[in-house]
Parts: structure tokens; C-alpha cells; sequence
């Protein structure tokens, strides 16, 4: 039974080390112009490793206050020195293949649904991205967000040393 404790002890740590990055969560509301959310992510040491956020993309109008159809979630690892993106898309932004052609050297575009799971990786990095709020402006024909939340969940990736 010895080797079983040892086992479950490995598991443990393994799975709290996998965690320890943080989690950070950034909401988005009507109006918010200079949205441009990021967070360090350090190792428990506190080294620095790399960034994360969520930036508003594509404006849609010229009106006041902006108002978004896409925005921007990103994950840069220091030690693979390249940045990784995706787009989170309106729903009928998402549907607008002028505006997809146009964002599409962005990387993958992602249509914004609540409870959907966004993830980057990099050589050294994982990020969850997690839609828990999401509304829409209303008379927008789900074109412009009023409101969204995105939980990140960062974590590393399991690299066999």
C-alpha cells in the first residue's frame, strides 16, 4: 500500500502546481472605452512568465459611448516569446463575412456564447478563457456587447523536464 500514497501525493502536487497561476476575472459594460484588461502570470517563485488579457477589438459606428463587436483575448509566454490570440465575436458580427475576412489574420474567431470555454496555449502556457456573463445592447440585433464577463484561468502546461 506504500506505493499508493506516494502515487496520490504526486497527484496532488502536480495538480496544484498546474493551478498555481491564478485566476482573474474582467468585465466588459457599455461604455467602457479604453477597455484593455491584462494580468502577469508569474510562477510561485514569483518570476515573471508571461501575460494575459482581453482587449476591445473592433468598434462598430462612431457614436458615443464605442460600442464593441469584437474583442480581443490574448496569452503571451516569455519563454516561447510569441503571443497567441483569438477573436470573441457578437453573434452577428460572427455572422458578417466582410468583418470575419477582415479580423480573420487575427488568428481563430470565436462567436461569444455564455458558458463557452475559449483556450490558448502556448509551449509553456494554458489559458481557460470562460464566458460567465454576456449581453448584448439592446435593438442591436446581438450585434454590440453591453456586457461581458470573462473568468481566466491560467495554468501550466505539463512539460516533461
Amino acid at each position: 500500500g506504500r506505493a499508493t500514497e506516494v502515487d496520490q501525493e504526486t497527484i496532488a502536487t502536480t495538480s496544484s502546481a498546474e493551478s498555481a497561476f491564478g485566476h482573474f476575472e474582467t468585465t466588459y459594460n457599455l461604455g467602457d472605452e479604453e477597455y484593455d484588461v491584462s494580468y502577469s502570470i508569474e510562477s510561485e517563485t514569483g518570476e515573471f512568465l508571461g501575460e494575459c488579457g482581453v482587449s476591445a477589438l473592433e468598434k462598430v459606428g462612431n457614436g458615443s459611448p464605442m460600442r464593441f463587436t469584437a474583442f480581443e483575448i490574448w496569452l503571451f509566454d516569455k519563454m516561447d516569446s510569441r503571443m497567441v490570440t483569438k477573436v470573441l465575436m457578437s453573434e452577428r458580427a460572427f455572422a458578417d463575412q466582410t468583418l470575419r475576412s477582415k479580423l480573420a489574420d487575427k488568428k481563430e474567431l470565436v462567436r461569444a456564447e455564455k458558458g463557452r470555454i475559449v483556450t490558448l496555449e502556448t509551449a509553456n502556457l494554458r489559458l481557460d478563457a470562460m464566458i460567465t456573463e454576456l449581453a448584448y445592447e439592446h435593438g442591436s440585433n446581438n450585434g454590440v456587447f453591453a456586457r461581458v464577463t470573462t473568468k481566466l484561468e491560467l495554468s501550466a502546461k505539463n512539460v516533461v523536464a
